[in-house]
């Protein structure tokens, strides 16, 4: 058995000892997020330059905790992590940003441009809003996003 000195822990991606402090952070940050709270810039910076790859598994040791939580919440109505997760991406920054490629907001030869792929239809009971596919980033894209995703997902409940 290997001795690991109190000022390291050992991560639960990779096994390989990491700084205490660091993981006690991490799972603080962690917590005030899966709580509903929110990370600020200087939180934000920290996360950015973790450079040690076991404290970067460490924190996606969140994604199985973040698949717990769903299947807590969620299973009593039908809903498996293993069938209904492709992937769970955690950001090191703010918030995500699309950078689209050539034919994204626009038809390419003929055919739908993804995001109207996205948009026109539910995919199941899923159905996609994001201000990205609005193609301006800000809250009233955003709102109109989610009503028109809404609309789809009622449209198709009261069709049934």
């Amino acid at each position: 058995m290997t001795f690991i000195p109190p000022a390291a822990i050992l991560s639960t991606m990779s096994g390989q000892t990491i700084d205490a402090s660091t993981h006690t952070r991490l799972a603080e940050l962690g917590r005030r997020i899966l709580n509903g709270g929110q990370i600020d810039r200087l939180a934000s910076s920290w996360l950015f330059n973790l450079e040690v790859a076991a404290d970067i598994f460490d924190l996606m040791a969140w994604a199985n905790r973040i698949r717990e939580q769903f299947t807590e919440m969620f299973s009593t109505y039908g809903f498996d992590a293993q069938r209904d997760i492709a992937g769970i991406i955690l950001n090191r920054w703010g918030h995500a940003y699309v950078s689209p490629q050539p034919g994204f907001f626009f038809d390419k030869n003929g055919q739908p441009a993804p995001r109207e792929v996205l948009r026109n239809t539910p995919h199941g009971r899923i159905a996609f809003a994001n201000t990205d596919l609005a193609g301006a980033m800000d809250h009233r894209n955003s709102i109109l996003e989610a009503h028109r995703a809404v609309g789809q997902l009622m449209d198709q409940v009261l069709t049934a």
